[in-house]
């Protein structure tokens, strides 16, 4: 589920403007987060 999500959120990224790109940056890094917090537990 959550590979699915940064994939499409890197897509997303790629389309987007400059504005938008930084707030996709902001997510993809808090899946990121949230992906190593599911596979430490």
């Amino acid at each position: 589920q959550v590979e699915n999500s940064l994939k499409l959120c890197i897509r997303v990224t790629i389309l987007c403007d400059e504005e938008e790109r930084d707030v996709n940056f902001v997510y993809l890094h808090k899946a990121a987060s949230l992906r190593s917090d599911i596979s430490l537990k």
